[in-house]
C-alpha cells in the first residue's frame, strides 16, 4: 500500500489543509501468492535390474565355435531374489546386483551392474554406435502405471538426434538399439527424462573387433555434480587402454587431476578443459596401475571411466587380442549410507579420497569386513574375501567401487554402491483458486 501526502495551496483566509489519498489495489489484481517449499518423503519403489545380455545381431550359428555370435556358456546371477519385470528383475529392497558371465561369442564378457531405483532424470555416460559397436538401452518400469520416457542422445558434436518417446508398461521393460536411432556416434551419452515416478535405466555397451569380442558391459546412471571422483578399476597399458568420458549439459570449465597409489600423477597440466554444452569428450588415461580421476567444475558434469583387459584371441581371427571392458560411474562424495552386493569372482574394493580418510565396510550384521585408511589424493585397491550375496555397507566420505574379475578368462566388471535411502524431494506449493473460479 502506498501513502501519498497532498498539500493544497495556502490562501489568505484559510489555513493549510492536508489531505491523504490512499491508492487501493485493483479488485481484479490478485494478491501475491506466498510460495512454500515442503520436503516430501517419497515411498520407495522396487529397484530394477536390466536382466540378461542380448547379442545385438542375434544368436547366429556359423558352425565354427570361434565365430558364432551366441554362446551356450552363460551364467546369470542376481541377488537378492526378486519379481519378474518383463525380462528384468524388480527387487523390493534397498540394494541388489546382477552379474552375467558369457564364455564365448560376440558378447564374451563379465558384465555386471547394481540394481537401480526409478529416476525421473538421469544420465548414462557410455556406449558407441560406431562400426562394430552396439548400444542397447533398457528401460524398466517397476510402478503400477504406464510411464513415458524421453530419450536424448549426445555425441562429440552435441545432441545427435531428435528425442524419442518410449512408453513403458507397468512392471514392464522396453529395449532400444541406439544404433538404429543414430549410427556412427563414436562416444555416447544418453539422457532419460521420465514422467511419474520415473524409470530405471541401464545401457548394454557391446563391441567387436572384426569377428572378435572387444568387450560387453552394463553402464548404470552416473551422478552429475561440480565435484566428482571416478575410480578407475584396473591397470592401463597399450594393450588394455582406458579413458574417462565427460559431458556438461550446460557447458563447464573442468579441472582434472589423476591420482595413483602414491598421490597426484602428471597428466593434462593445469589449464583444465572447456566442455561445450552437451558435447561428449573422451580423455585417454596414461599407462599405470589402479587410478582415479578427480573432477572439479564450475557447472554440473556427468562422467564415467572405461577400462579394458586383454586376452589372447583365437587363432586365425586376424587380431592379437580379445578384450573385455568395464564402466565405472563418477561419484559425488557424501556421508550417506551406500551399499553393494558382492558377487562371485576375484573381488576388490577400489577406493579414492580427496582428503585423508578411510573406508570401513560392514555386513548386515555389523561385522567389519574391511577397515583401511586412504591418504589424500590417492587411490588404493583392497582385496575382499566374502561370500557371494554378502551386502556391504559404508558411510565414509570416499569414492569406492567393487572391481570383479575372472582372471582365467580375462574378464572384468565393476559394481558401484547405491544409496540405501530415498532423499526427500522439495515440492513448491502455490496457493490459488480452482480452475475457472474468479
Amino acid at each position: 500500500m502506498r501513502l501519498t501526502r497532498l498539500v493544497p495551496a495556502v490562501t489568505a483566509m484559510a489555513s493549510v489543509a492536508v489531505l491523504f489519498a490512499v491508492t487501493l489495489p485493483d479488485p481484479a489484481t490478485p494478491a501475491p501468492a506466498e510460495v512454500q517449499d515442503v520436503a516430501v518423503s517419497p515411498t520407495p519403489l522396487p529397484l530394477a535390474c536390466p536382466g540378461p545380455l542380448e547379442v545385438p545381431v542375434g544368436d547366429i550359428d556359423t558352425g565354427d565355435a570361434d565365430l558364432d555370435a551366441g554362446s551356450s556358456d552363460r551364467d546369470f546371477w542376481v541377488s537378492p531374489d526378486g519379481d519378474n519385470a518383463a525380462e528384468g528383475t524388480a527387487i523390493d529392497g534397498a540394494w541388489g546386483a546382477q552379474v552375467e558371465r558369457v564364455g564365448g561369442g560376440d558378447i564374451a564378457s563379465l558384465a555386471g551392474t547394481t540394481c537401480m531405483p526409478p529416476l525421473q532424470d538421469q544420465w548414462l555416460v557410455a556406449g558407441s554406435t560406431a562400426l562394430g559397436a552396439s548400444a542397447r538401452l533398457v528401460l524398466t518400469n517397476t510402478a503400477d502405471t504406464v510411464t513415458r520416457a524421453h530419450v536424448t542422445l549426445y555425441g562429440p558434436v552435441g545432441e545427435v538426434a531428435e528425442p524419442i518417446v518410449v512408453s513403458v508398461a507397468p512392471h514392464g521393460q522396453e529395449s532400444i538399439l541406439l544404433e538404429g536411432v543414430e549410427a556412427e556416434v563414436p562416444g555416447l551419452a544418453v539422457r532419460v527424462v521420465a514422467g511419474g515416478v520415473g524409470v530405471a535405466a541401464a545401457l548394454q555397451d557391446s563391441r567387436l573387433d572384426g569377428f572378435v569380442a572387444a568387450g560387453t558391459e552394463w553402464a548404470a546412471p552416473t551422478q552429475a555434480g561440480e565435484s566428482l571422483i571416478v575410480p578407475v578399476a584396473g591397470p592401463v597399458s597399450a594393450s588394455s587402454p582406458a579413458a574417462v568420458r565427460l559431458i556438461a549439459p550446460d557447458g563447464a570449465h573442468v579441472s582434472l587431476a589423476l591420482w595413483g597409489g602414491d598421490g597426484v600423477r602428471t597428466w593434462l597440466g593445469e589449464e583444465g578443459v572447456d566442455l561445450e554444452p552437451g558435447t561428449v569428450t573422451d580423455l585417454v588415461l596414461p599407462d599405470g596401475d589402479v587410478q582415479a580421476v578427480s573432477i572439479e567444475a564450475d557447472a554440473p558434469v556427468a562422467a564415467a571411466a572405461r577400462v579394458s583387459v586383454a586376452r589372447q584371441a583365437a587363432p586365425d581371427t586376424g587380431v592379437d587380442n580379445a578384450l573385455d571392458i568395464a564402466w565405472t560411474e563418477a561419484q559425488v562424495v557424501t556421508d550417506e549410507e551406500r551399499a553393494v552386493v558382492v558377487p562371485d569372482g576375484d573381488v576388490a574394493a577400489v577406493v579414492a579420497a580427496g582428503t585423508a580418510g578411510r573406508l570401513t565396510l560392514t555386513d548386515l550384521g555389523g561385522e567389519v569386513v574391511l577397515d583401511e585408511p586412504v591418504a589424500a589424493e590417492t587411490v588404493q585397491r583392497f582385496g575382499l574375501d566374502v561370500e557371494p550375496g554378502t551386502v556391504l555397507l559404508a558411510t565414509d566420505r570416499v569414492a569406492w567401487a567393487l572391481a570383479v574379475a575372472d582372471p582365467d578368462a580375462g574378464f572384468i566388471t565393476t559394481l558401484s554402491p547405491v544409496a540405501t535411502t530415498v532423499p526427500d524431494r522439495l515440492v513448491s506449493i502455490v496457493p490459488g483458486g480452482y480452475v475457472g473460479s474468479p
